[in-house]
């Protein structure tokens, strides 16, 4: 027997029968970390005692935008991958091209608007309850919703259009007979995501110089400070920094999609990794800083998953 045989020749190897496999684990895994990790944090928000209630409701949108992308992209683009074609027919392809400019603009809208509710509560502190309740936190939100709905609306009655799948993306798009609505669509997706991204970092540029001079000015009128004994009433930006490092890994999410679109169509692996990937895994990545960033938040999971895990014990007990 000639032992050469038992070796591949790796020139005429095609890795491109492996590509999908791989794809396909990769969706799996993400789709599950986006159903399992925002449903949770949404259960645990109203356990934790210590964000006020406005900044939930941004919160909670924020997460539930993220939610979203792994119902009505994730989930649908694992079995695409899979069955290497779209396998829910027309109404449900119509379904996704319709929700995806809400999906995608949501989540950076809804950082935003917790930023926005950052700086009134750094800069207008003292009037921050009367400015910011909850019923109009929940106002705004749906508002931005509303209005992302009806752009949605308003571009499906512009012209003949209708839905296709697109074998590229993993996904369903709306065409035009006349160009292709997809690049249209970026880029007002590329506009609205620089624009709110931009506005956030220069935000908290902005309440990070505004922190610093009031520490700044907290130890110059206090003289035990300058003795080496700092006051205790000292200002916690654990929330600005953690939410700085939420908008800092969607900048990074929205820097290779523009990368992709700056430089052409790639093919379809370098679609999935530049344009794909980098999206859905923001909507994961958010839910694991708040964990990694908050103590009360680590505390409420904790404590949630406890008692899930008594209560299954309960109704189906099992030995040591």
């Amino acid at each position: 027997m000639n032992s050469t045989s038992d070796f591949i020749d790796w020139g005429d190897y095609d890795f491109s029968t492996r590509i999908p496999i791989f794809k396909c684990s990769i969706l799996c895994v993400t789709t599950i970390l986006l159903l399992t990790l925002n449903p949770l944090c949404l259960l645990v928000l109203r356990r934790v005692d210590s964000i006020q209630d406005t900044t939930k409701v941004f919160l909670r949108a924020l997460t539930a935008a993220d939610l979203g992308v792994g119902i009505f992209f994730a989930l649908p683009m694992t079995f695409a991958a899979f069955y290497q074609d779209w396998p829910f027919g027309d109404a449900l392809c119509g379904l996704q091209a319709f929700l995806l400019p809400i999906s995608f603009n949501f989540s950076p809208l809804s950082l935003l608007m917790l930023t926005v509710d950052r700086y009134i509560s750094v800069v207008h502190a003292l009037r921050y309850p009367s400015l910011v309740t909850v019923k109009r936190a929940r106002i705004a939100v749906m508002s931005v919703f509303a209005a992302l709905l009806l752009i949605s609306i308003g571009f499906g009655f512009v012209g003949e259009w209708y839905f296709s799948y697109s074998s590229t993306l993993l996904s369903c798009a709306s065409l035009r007979r006349t160009f292709f609505y997809l690049e249209f669509m970026q880029v007002i997706y590329y506009c609205t995501i620089f624009s709110a991204l931009l506005t956030i970092l220069i935000t908290y540029i902005r309440l990070f110089l505004i922190a610093r001079h009031h520490q700044q000015r907290i130890h110059a009128d206090n003289p035990a400070a300058l003795e080496g004994n700092p006051p205790h009433q000292r200002p916690n930006n654990k929330m600005l920094y953690t939410l700085l490092i939420v908008a800092l890994s969607a900048f990074v999410s929205v820097l290779l999609p523009v990368l992709w679109f700056i430089l052409g169509h790639l093919d379809h692996t370098g679609t999935f990794f530049m344009l794909v990937l980098p999206i859905l895994t923001n909507s994961w990545l958010n839910v694991v800083i708040y964990f990694f960033r908050n103590k009360d938040i680590r505390q409420a999971t904790r404590n949630l998953l406890r008692t899930y895990f008594t209560s299954l014990q309960q109704h189906f007990p099992c030995s040591s």
